[in-house]
């Protein structure tokens, strides 16, 4: 006898190790990069949607789940990338004796400033955070006290740009380096 079974669609996956070890113990690994002590890159490691959207049910809640669902897949993409960063960052720091909170344990607010904050699991109550993201990149630092990170091409800028941005004594310190890297960082340490 015979059956013929409809609506099974054949997909692929990118697996790579990284995607591997978080399906079988997400409370064991991450998906984001380790700059530092709980500092944490991630960008656009994969082409297939099907891999954006497995990455998505691991680490997006409900709430973010909705929020996504009026973006279009660029912006979906990007939400993820940073989510990726900004949760691994927290997961790494709070550390329940070598296990991590799952990434949908984690809930991401805003204060009335703007302002990015965590909240949903215990633990959370006195993590900062901030979060940085560019094009399909992203980077984000947790800590017990009060941080900042951000991203920027290094990339030349203008005579004009360097002179509204740095005061004369910003500008001494920069000359004779690398001009374009020197600008950038100057400008990420400003931000």
């Amino acid at each position: 006898i015979w059956a013929v079974v409809k609506g099974w669609v054949g997909q692929r996956f990118e697996f790579d190790l990284k995607i591997w070890k978080v399906i079988l113990k997400p409370y064991q690994y991450t998906m984001a990069h380790a700059l530092a002590p709980s500092v944490y890159y991630f960008d656009n490691p994969y082409s297939k949607n099907v891999s954006w959207m497995f990455l998505g049910r691991r680490y997006l809640n409900h709430l973010e789940k909705i929020e996504t669902e009026s973006m279009n897949p660029d912006q979906q993409k990007k939400f993820l990338i940073s989510r990726i960063a900004l949760k691994d960052a927290v997961r790494t720091m709070i550390d329940n004796e070598g296990e991590y909170l799952y990434p949908i344990e984690i809930s991401v607010g805003h204060h009335e400033n703007g302002k990015p904050y965590v909240y949903g699991a215990a633990g959370l109550e006195n993590v900062e955070i901030s979060l940085a993201h560019k094009d399909f990149e992203s980077v984000a630092i947790a800590s017990n006290k009060p941080v900042g990170i951000d991203i920027e091409k290094i990339e030349k800028r203008d005579n004009s740009f360097i002179k509204e941005s740095f005061t004369r004594a910003e500008q001494a310190l920069i000359e004779g380096k690398d001009q374009d890297e020197w600008i950038t960082r100057l400008w990420v340490a400003k931000e």
